[in-house]
């Protein structure tokens, strides 16, 4: 009489948890390679912003983003899809006065860097900067604020002042809708000039109308340029674009 025996429970243990090990291995190699990615991505970031905070003379680190995955590929051909920048209180010339920029934002596309990553080229670019009522106001010498809708729902834009002519004075204010004239050129056209229940020679009339000069904003950064503006409550808004600018 033979006895059949099966193989023992230990010895097969053993082969059912291979498959398990391999597959716990395989995570754990690709999640190392994700953390790596990210933390190469992350350091790339935070140079990339320092060296822009250095450029523009910012006082606080702006927000970069580098889109796509895997970075590290990106990185060995030196060539990125989308690099996002996000800073504030940038300050721009403008007719030999300077005007702070409250928030800018620029997408920069089909980026490629140089062999000594001393500068980068952006195929094209978009962005939208912020200009605020403070800073219209520093810039423009007297008190502007926004003026509601105009007819093509731009917006408008109003500065006050109190002014002396032939002795008297007049209170009153001029608004303006906001307009691109020329390059990097932002206008305030159709004003109407109101005086408090005064009617007002055209002198007054006149000294009202220049209260708003034109923004010629000289040194955009990335060689960004002026394609579109309105007004809102919270200042003025310039959409921008770009093609084929270098960044350093």
């Amino acid at each position: 009489m033979s006895v059949r025996t099966s193989g023992s429970p230990n010895t097969r243990a053993p082969r059912s948890r291979l498959p398990l090990r391999l597959l716990l291995i395989l995570i754990g190699l690709v999640v190392l390679a994700v953390v790596v990615d990210r933390a190469g991505c992350w350091i790339a970031q935070d140079r990339a912003a320092a060296k822009f905070q250095a450029s523009q003379h910012l006082a606080a680190k702006p927000k970069v983003k580098i889109a796509g995955f895997p970075f590290l590929t990106q990185v060995a051909h030196r060539s990125f899809d989308q690099v996002s920048i996000t800073a504030r209180n940038l300050l721009v010339d403008s007719n030999g006065r300077q005007v702070r920029i409250s928030t800018l934002q620029v997408e920069l596309y089909g980026v490629q860097v140089s062999k000594d990553l001393s500068s980068a080229t952006a195929r094209s670019g978009t962005g939208r900067a912020v200009i605020g009522y403070p800073a219209l106001s520093q810039s423009a010498g007297v008190p502007v604020d926004w003026a509601g809708n105009g007819s093509d729902s731009r917006g408008r834009v109003k500065a006050t002042k109190t002014i002396k002519i032939l002795g008297q004075s007049f209170s009153g204010s001029v608004s303006a809708e906001v307009v691109v004239a020329g390059r990097n050129t932002v206008e305030f056209a159709k004003p109407k000039v109101t005086v408090s229940g005064l009617g007002v020679p055209q002198i007054v009339t006149d000294q009202f109308a220049g209260l708003l000069p034109p923004l010629v904003l000289d040194r955009l950064p990335s060689g960004l340029s002026v394609r579109n503006v309105s007004a809102d409550s919270d200042g003025l808004i310039v959409d921008l674009t770009a093609k084929n600018v270098t960044v350093h």
